[in-house]
């Protein structure tokens, strides 16, 4: 007897009324070394990724209501794993193989139509006394999986990010190692500035940014773990990606972390 389910043996959703019920799921994770851990000596393997991105003081004149309008105050979030299958908490789910490619920034998809997708952030802070709001927004691109420029930019960063926590983790104080460590920061400032550039110009953030409030450590040292989650509809054509983008402008520019294994980013057809 049929259980109503629409999946064939295989385990996939099949077509219903003419439409593909696909849908993937990944969950936050990121390796020691990645750019956004905050402070640089990642191998200190803290909660998660920061998402608190400022560059200081906010014009008037790049807001909306008080919201960064403007590209330069929005990072992209590349925290999702890209791997199933360990048992280890941080697989990912694909319901048809064809239908989507999980990344390390979020999803490429197959077909052209509408989809929904939705990430669920559990934030915490880390100071207390401080008034922190993030912004997050949803941003496309197309022709993503031809763009060999992002993924070098990208790669390069986290190399000389290694590079950066090798050097700090053999500091003695000499000259060669104060001269070390301050070339390789201008470089890490060089680099993200470039690959900043880059995304600027191939993704465009779409529908409208979704705000925290403000998020706060009690004095008394009571953590603040929330929630926070951002969903949408959008129409997307085949080979066009998604991702999730982030600002901060609260009062206080320190560490918000998207926690590891606790957050989650997700994509169904309609």
């Amino acid at each position: 007897m049929s259980s109503g389910v629409p999946y064939d043996r295989s385990g996939h959703l099949l077509p219903v009324s003419g439409k593909n019920f696909t849908y993937a799921q990944t969950i936050a994770w990121m390796p020691a070394t990645h750019p956004l851990y905050y402070p640089m000596n990642s191998v200190l393997d803290p909660d998660g990724i920061n998402v608190n991105h400022t560059i200081g003081y906010i014009s008037s004149s790049d807001t909306f209501n008080d919201i960064p309008d403007d590209n330069i105050y929005y990072q992209k979030l590349n925290l999702w794993s890209i791997t199933t299958g360990q048992n280890d908490g941080y697989d990912y789910t694909l319901s048809y193989p064809n239908a989507y490619d999980v990344l390390r920034h979020g999803f490429r998809v197959k077909q052209t139509g509408y989809f929904k997708v939705d990430g669920t952030l559990h934030l915490k802070s880390y100071v207390s006394g401080a008034r922190y709001n993030v912004a997050f927004q949803y941003g496309t691109r197309s022709n993503g999986e031809n763009d060999n420029t992002e993924t070098t930019l990208e790669n390069e960063l986290e190399q000389l990010q290694i590079d950066l926590d090798l050097a700090i983790a053999n500091y003695d104080g000499s000259t060669a190692a104060i001269a070390l460590d301050t070339q390789l920061r201008a470089a890490i400032d060089a680099k993200k500035t470039e690959l900043k550039n880059h995304i600027d110009s191939t993704w465009t953030r779409v529908d409208i940014p979704v705000m925290t409030g403000y998020l706060n450590l009690h004095s008394s040292g009571r953590k603040m773990n929330q929630s926070f989650n951002i969903s949408t509809i959008l129409h997307l054509n085949a080979g066009d990606e998604v991702a999730l983008f982030s600002a901060g402008f609260g009062m206080y520019p320190a560490t918000v972390r998207a926690l590891i294994k606790q957050s989650s980013f997700s994509i169904q057809a309609m």
